[in-house]
């Protein structure tokens, strides 16, 4: 795969050579992706679980109020000192992955209230409203911050290809994923009293 230059944020640079350069026998204690949904994980960053072994995925679908899901969030990663912790962006394209992105800042700003080290909060591409078509696999232009695109070759293209494929029940809402990039960014500043995506949700 094929690793496009992302501008120098700290917490990204990182990110990045952590994908680069896998710590075997982690434990997990690196990387953890916080998903809404079953498939999302492989739609946003599916091509790089083959190389992170130690990753862990954690699926936020049972409808817990989300005060505690951000308690049970803060728990989960100071239980496995994570280090990064991986989601989606507050963009509204989906109302349960603006409330997971909620839920995860929640748990990090909880954790740092209570004087413990919080992991960074890295964000993988989801979908949006564009000006006037759905935009898939990118970012909303605004809050702008740095990214880091990963072009994926005919192998790791098709390794996620089958990953995709074996959500069968969403083969039309994945389509969009198949695209042969993925992007990540350290997760903007945002004001969750306001609406996502300057107040325009798909």
């Amino acid at each position: 795969m094929e690793r496009a230059k992302a501008a120098v944020h700290p917490s990204l640079a990182a990110f990045a050579r952590l994908l680069s350069s896998p710590i075997e026998g982690s434990g997990g204690k690196e990387l953890l992706v916080v998903a809404a949904h079953p498939d999302d994980e492989t739609a946003g960053l599916g091509s790089q679980f083959q190389a992170l072994r130690h990753v862990t995925v954690a699926h936020v679908t049972d409808g817990a109020p989300m005060a505690s899901l951000a308690r049970r969030l803060a728990w989960l990663f100071a239980a496995r000192q994570i280090r990064f912790v991986c989601t989606h962006p507050f963009e509204g394209g989906h109302p349960d992955h603006d409330a997971t992105a909620f839920a995860v800042d929640a748990a990090c700003r909880l954790m740092r209230r209570e004087g413990r080290i919080a992991p960074q909060i890295i964000e993988f591409a989801c979908y949006h409203a564009g000006p006037d078509d759905p935009v898939f696999q990118n970012f909303a232009a605004e809050p702008a911050a740095p990214s880091l695109e990963i072009l994926l070759d005919e192998k790791a293209l098709a390794a996620k290809r089958r990953m995709l494929a074996r959500h069968a029940t969403q083969r039309r809402t994945l389509a969009p994923f198949m695209a042969s990039v993925e992007r990540f960014r350290a997760a903007p500043d945002y004001d969750f009293r306001k609406p996502p995506n300057g107040g325009r949700p798909l």
